[in-house]
C-alpha cells in the first residue's frame, strides 16, 4: 500500500475501535485520535503532508493488537467461521446487542435459530445453549429474541457476559453441534488454550452457572480433509510440472491477464472453456497467474452485478454516463466513428475514494454493501450489493479451489509459455465475514466497463466483465480456512 492509504487505513480502524471502547460519536473519537497522537484533527482529514514524521505505516501495522491478530489467524486456521461481535459500554450497560446479519447467518447455517421466522416480543424470547470460553468453559444460555419497538431488529444476549470483557473488546460466536459458543479474541489466546489437555481450569462458576469440565470438542476442526476429486487434481497438475504451456490468446503489444494463464491450464486438463460462475473442474475452481518478482496479486474470487432496483442508477451505462471518464482509446474511437461514451477501468475499495470519487461501505443493519459517490457535498449510494447473494456467489465459485502460480517464459518461438511451480488449495470459505474483508479493505471491487462490437455486428454496446470482487493473495487466510501449499516439483 501507498503511504497514504496506511494513513487512511489506520485512521478509520483506530476510530473505529476508540467509538467501540468509548462509545463516543465518530466526531469524538476523531478528536480522541487527535489528542492520542499530539496533532490536530485537520492533519488526521488531510492527504500525507511531505513534513510528516508520525510512521503511519507502523502505526497502522499495530491498529489490530497483536492476541487480536494472533486469533483472527488460529480462527482462520482451524476452519470456523465466524461472526463478530465488538462489546461498547452501551451493550454492556443494557445487557443487549444487536444480531447483526452476519451473527444471524451463523446462527441459521447452524440449525440453532432462525430470526425470520421469530414473533417479536419478549414471549417469544428463545433461550438456547451457550459456553463462554476463556481460560475456564462457563456454560450458560444465550438470549435470542425481537422487541415490540419498531420493526422487531433481532437481538442477543449470552448471560454472563459482563464478567467476561471489557467495552472495546471484539468477541467471536462460533456455532457447532447446536451449541453457540463466545470467544473474547481480546482477552485470551485460543491458540495456547487449544495446545492445553484440559481447557477447562480452575476457578468458580459465577452464581447460577455450571462450570464445565470437560474441554471444547474441537479435534474435527483442526484437520483440513481433502476430497477425492481434488487428490485427483494435485496429480494431475504435478503431471504438468516442466512441461510449458503455450498462451491460447498470445496478446501481441496488448496488456497480458491472469485469464490467459487459466485457460492455458484448463485446456491441459481437458476442461473446455467457459464463463459461467460454477466452478471448473468437477466441482473445484481454477485460479492462475503469473507470478510476479517482488509483486504480491489480487485475485477475482466471483462477479456479480448489484440488484439494480436498489440502485440509484439502473444500468452499466447510466453508471459509467454519470461516473466514468470519455474513451480514451484512438483506434476504437476511430472505429466507433469518433464516438467518445463514457468507459469506467478502476478499483473501488473501503479504505479511501477512488479518483472517481467512488469508495465502498458495508451497511451491517441492512446487510448490504453499498458502492458511494462522495465527490460532492453530499455522499450518494450508487450501487447496492445485498450480503446474501455476495455469500451465494461465493460460496457456490469456491467451494473448492486451487490457486495456481505460473512462471512466464518464451518459447524458441516467441510464444509466451506458462511453467506450473505451486498450488495453493482452499476450501468452504468463511462466509459471514466476507462483508467484514470488505469493510476492513482485504475484499475490494474493479469495474471493467467498456465498449465493444455485438458478435456479427457493427452496432457497439457498454459491456461489463464483473463488477468483479477480488482479493488481495496475503489475504486469503482472512477469509479461507487453512491454506495448504504444494509444490509441484515431483
Amino acid at each position: 500500500m501507498e503511504l497514504e492509504e496506511y494513513k487512511n487505513s489506520f485512521v478509520r480502524q483506530r476510530i473505529f475501535r476508540i467509538m467501540k471502547k468509548e462509545g463516543c460519536s465518530k466526531k469524538d473519537a476523531l478528536e480522541h485520535l487527535a489528542k492520542e497522537l499530539g496533532v490536530a484533527t485537520t492533519v488526521l482529514e488531510a492527504p500525507v503532508l511531505e513534513n510528516e514524521k508520525i510512521d503511519w505505516k507502523s502505526l497502522y501495522d499495530n491498529v489490530v493488537p497483536e492476541l487480536e491478530s494472533k486469533n483472527h489467524k488460529f480462527l482462520a486456521k482451524i476452519g470456523r467461521d465466524y461472526a463478530s461481535i465488538w462489546i461498547s459500554p452501551t451493550i454492556l450497560g443494557k445487557s443487549i446487542a444487536d444480531a447483526t446479519a452476519s451473527m444471524r447467518m451463523v446462527l441459521l447455517d447452524a440449525g440453532i435459530h432462525d430470526y425470520d421466522q421469530q414473533q417479536q416480543g419478549t414471549e417469544h424470547r428463545v433461550l438456547v445453549p451457550c459456553v463462554l470460553v476463556g481460560d475456564r468453559l462457563i456454560e450458560t444460555k444465550m438470549s435470542l429474541y425481537r422487541p415490540t419497538t419498531k420493526t422487531g431488529d433481532p437481538r442477543l444476549w449470552p448471560y454472563g457476559l459482563k464478567g467476561f470483557c471489557l467495552p472495546g473488546d471484539e468477541l467471536a460466536l462460533i456455532c457447532l453441534n447446536k451449541i453457540a459458543y463466545i470467544l473474547n479474541l481480546s482477552k485470551f489466546d485460543y491458540e495456547a488454550i487449544e495446545a492445553q489437555e484440559n481447557v477447562a481450569s480452575q476457578g468458580v462458576a459465577e452464581s447460577g452457572e455450571e462450570l464445565l469440565t470437560q474441554p471444547v470438542v474441537t479435534k474435527n476442526l483442526f484437520a483440513l480433509q481433502t476430497s477425492s476429486i481434488s487428490e485427483e487434481l494435485l496429480k494431475k497438475l504435478r503431471s504438468l510440472y516442466g512441461v510449458p504451456l503455450r498462451n491460447p490468446k498470445q496478446h501481441v503489444g496488448k496488456k497480458n491477464h491472469d485469464t490467459d494463464v487459466g485457460m492455458a491450464i484448463e485446456a491441459a486438463l481437458g476442461v473446455p472453456p467457459n464463463s459461467a460462475k460454477k466452478p471448473d473442474y468437477k466441482g473445484i475452481e481454477l485460479k492462475a497467474w503469473r507470478k510476479r518478482s517482488g509483486k504480491g496479486n489480487r485475485h477475482v474470487l466471483f462477479t456479480q452485478v448489484p440488484n439494480w432496483e436498489l440502485c440509484e442508477v439502473r444500468g452499466i451505462k447510466e453508471f459509467a454516463d454519470a461516473y466514468g471518464y470519455p474513451l480514451r482509446d484512438k483506434d476504437k474511437i476511430q472505429r466507433m466513428g469518433g464516438a467518445t461514451p463514457n468507459v469506467l477501468h478502476c478499483t473501488v475499495q473501503a479504505d479511501k475514494p477512488n479518483p472517481q470519487g467512488l469508495v465502498l461501505k458495508v451497511d451491517n443493519k441492512r446487510d448490504c454493501a453499498i458502492e458511494q459517490y462522495v465527490g460532492s457535498a453530499k455522499a450518494r449510494d450508487v450501487l447496492v450489493w445485498e450480503g446474501e447473494k455476495l455469500r451465494s456467489a461465493l460460496k457456490e465459485k469456491h467451494p473448492e479451489t486451487f490457486w495456481i502460480e505460473c512462471k512466464s517464459i518464451i518459447d524458441s518461438q516467441g510464444i509466451e509459455c506458462f511453467m506450473l511451480i505451486r498450488a495453493h488449495y482452499t476450501r468452504s470459505p468463511m462466509l459471514s465475514r466476507f462483508l467484514s474483508l470488505v469493510e476492513s479493505g482485504c475484499v475490494t471491487l474493479d469495474h471493467m466497463i467498456t465498449y465493444s462490437q455485438t458478435k456479427n455486428s457493427v452496432k457497439w454496446a457498454v459491456k461489463e466483465r464483473g463488477p468483479a470482487w477480488k482479493i488481495h493473495d496475503q489475504n486469503f487466510d482472512q477469509l479461507f480456512p487453512t491454506v495448504v501449499t504444494y509444490e509441484l516439483k515431483p
